[in-house]
């Protein structure tokens, strides 16, 4: 038992001597699992004792074992696509992906077709080779980007290979996307009337994904929800259409590689004519005149015709108003009948139709003074300017045949209006016998007129004359423009704004067709020149050197000249940065005295140099005043001095 217990004893010894050295063997940690260490300790004991106590030891392969780390044989399954790949359209450049999942046992291998032939792939930076990902998708980094035109498009599918058996999954196809730019169709203009239907065209480019098309109205998209809009085929249709819906119309094709927009098509919704005044029923007796009122609108603004059932309106005895008025003069029983106002433009066309109704004269009277003026007629001969530059005309007629007794004439009647640059009703100017001409006047310079002639007598006309021709000349404007205005903006590159106001409308002698500005230079005397049309009544210039003085003046133009030049107005443009570099030398030629001022040595020197000099001046006074007698008062303020200065020097050597 002795010997027993010593074995035992020299036993723990050694396996705990093993257990250090694999401790230090694992740098000084012991990286044994408890179990390890357990057994390790515990099974020799085990043995040792049953040993001792006789038990026989049971052979090892007569206990059941099962190899550690051993593998079951799983059953092999044919490989099976789980997720097939599909279509993809992508920007060229841009990166894309085609999915393909599997399953099976062993796990499969996947391989890729393009087109049905083995697809090559990189396992590098895959820009221009595709990539098969762990999962079995394939990468591509840059669509399109490979070398010499290279082009990734095509038909892929994903094959799956194991020990038993192979999958190919569906098609799938690539597509680099593109957007022409070419419409195929422009829109159009088109005009069309209230109510009708408008078509806009569209063709949009050739694209792939094929491009979504839109329209715009005035540069907003057009709503969805408007009944009034129809998109069908690349066309808009517009039912009904109403004034709100002119505007300029864009056609927009869209895909992943952007938009192409069309050109702007103008839609144009007229107006039917509409008669705002009809013309009534007139009745009127015979020597009279009678009035016929008719008003239209519409989009354009139509034209307004007169005409009459029986035949062409009274010669020489009808006028038609501005506003479209029908006055028919010394009316006769012949005169009667229905009379219609006709109004048209592009869209349409609108009429009415009114009655006139003419009574015989009361009396023999009556019936003569008719007779007396519709045989009347008469001949506008000339119209001309009294003088030269003159605005006063001489107007001249004569009758063709005068009666020796005119019984009911009274005199003449001249009729003018302007023509041109715009036109009004006529004005009248009576003219009593036996006079055959007037001076019509002031008339506006610049002015067409229009003359005619016509007799009367009591409250009835006769036949009107021919009409003709006239157009005052012109002066040059006698006053400059007002409130002439002149800013400088220094922030926007010496931009000079310029405003003014026309002259007051007495001086435009004419009609103004536009502004006359120069701009001059004070010190090279050079200028410059810009020429406006009338209704601008401002300008900007940008062309003008900085750091100059500059005047300005302007006159208003019109068909005689230039007129009344303005008062110059001066101003000056600020320098640009960096053209003044004055005081950059003077910077460069101080910079030496900077230097030496910087100098630690020098200053000490200087500062004995003062200290020396102001000793000397101590002296001198001290001297001075002991002289004077005078030695008392100020030998304080000398050594206060001396003190000072030692002070001073004492600070500058420091």
């Amino acid at each position: 038992m002795l010997v027993r217990g010593w074995l035992l004893c020299v036993f723990c010894f050694h396996t705990c001597a093993g257990i250090s050295q694999q401790c230090k063997f694992h740098h000084s940690v012991c990286l044994m699992e408890p179990e390890l260490l357990d057994r390790s300790f515990k099974n020799p004991l085990k043995e040792h004792i049953r040993h001792g106590m006789g038990q026989p030891d049971t052979p090892h392969r007569n206990k059941p074992h099962r190899r550690k780390g051993s593998r079951v044989r799983t059953e092999e399954t044919e490989p099976r696509i789980v997720h097939h790949p599909s279509d993809v359209v992508v920007k060229a450049g841009s990166p894309a992906t085609l999915s393909c999942r599997v399953d099976g046992s062993p796990k499969p291998t996947i391989e890729w077709l393009r087109n049905g032939q083995p697809l090559g792939t990189d396992k590098g930076d895959g820009r221009a080779v595709p990539m098969v990902l762990s999962e079995g998708s394939l990468f591509f980094l840059n669509v399109g980007g490979g070398r010499r035109g290279q082009t990734h498009e095509g038909v892929y599918a994903c094959v799956a290979t194991n020990s038993a058996g192979k999958a190919t999954s569906r098609n799938a196809s690539l597509y680099i996307a593109v957007l022409k730019e070419e419409f195929s169709v422009q829109p159009g203009d088109a005009e069309v009337a209230e109510g009708e239907v408008a078509v806009l065209y569209c063709g949009p480019p050739m694209g792939h994904p094929e491009p979504n098309v839109i329209w715009k109205k005035d540069g907003v998209p057009i709503s969805n929800t408007d009944h009034h809009y129809t998109k069908l085929s690349g066309k808009l249709i517009i039912a009904p259409a109403e004034k709100s819906h002119s505007g300029s119309y864009v056609c927009v094709a869209r895909n992943i590689m952007g938009e192409r927009q069309s050109r702007a098509a103008r839609i144009s919704v007229l107006g039917k004519p509409v008669l705002v005044l009809k013309p009534e029923n007139v009745s009127v007796r015979t020597g009279e005149s009678a009035h016929f009122y008719c008003q239209a609108r519409g989009d354009p603004p139509p034209t307004v015709a007169w005409s009459r059932e029986q035949g062409p309106l009274p010669n020489g005895r009808y006028l038609i108003n501005p506003d479209q008025t029908l006055q028919l003069h010394y009316v006769t029983v012949q005169d009667a009948g229905s009379y219609t106002c006709t109004a048209a433009n592009h869209v349409g066309v609108v009429a009415a139709v009114a009655q006139l109704q003419v009574e015989e004269a009361p009396s023999t009277e009556q019936k003569d003074f008719h007779r007396e003026l519709s045989a009347l007629r008469v001949t506008l001969e000339n119209v001309t300017i009294i003088a030269s530059e003159s605005n006063v005309s001489l107007v001249q007629w004569k009758l063709q045949s005068l009666p020796a007794q005119p019984h009911y004439l009274n005199g003449f009647e001249v009729l003018y209006r302007p023509l041109l640059p715009v036109s009004s009703d006529w004005a009248a100017l009576r003219v009593s016998l036996p006079g055959f001409q007037a001076q019509v006047g002031p008339l506006k310079r610049g002015y067409k007129y229009e003359f005619k002639v016509r007799p009367y007598g009591s409250s009835l006309y006769g036949r009107e004359s021919n009409t003709r021709h006239l157009r005052v000349p012109e002066r040059a404007p006698s006053a400059p423009p007002l409130a002439v205005s002149i800013t400088v903006d220094h922030e926007q590159n010496n931009t000079v704004h310029l405003s003014w106001e026309p002259p007051p409308p007495d001086s435009h002698n004419g009609v103004i067709q536009g502004y006359q500005v120069w701009c001059m230079e004070s010190d090279e005397q050079q200028y410059q020149n810009w020429t406006v049309d009338s209704g601008q009544h401002s300008l900007d210039v940008s062309t003008l050197e900085p750091g100059k003085q500059y005047w300005v003046t302007m006159a208003a133009v019109n068909g005689a000249g230039v007129g009344t030049l303005s008062d110059p107005h001066g101003f000056v443009t600020k320098p640009q940065l960096g053209d003044a570099t004055e005081p950059d030398t003077h910077k460069q030629d101080a910079s030496p005295v900077l230097a030496l001022l910087q100098d630690p040595v020098l200053i000490g020197s200087v500062g004995a140099l003062l200290w020396c000099l102001l000793m000397i001046a101590v002296v001198f006074l001290f001297r001075r005043h002991s002289s004077a007698g005078q030695l008392s008062p100020h030998h304080s303020k000398a050594k206060d001095l001396r003190r000072l200065a030692s002070e001073d020097l004492i600070i500058k050597h420091r």
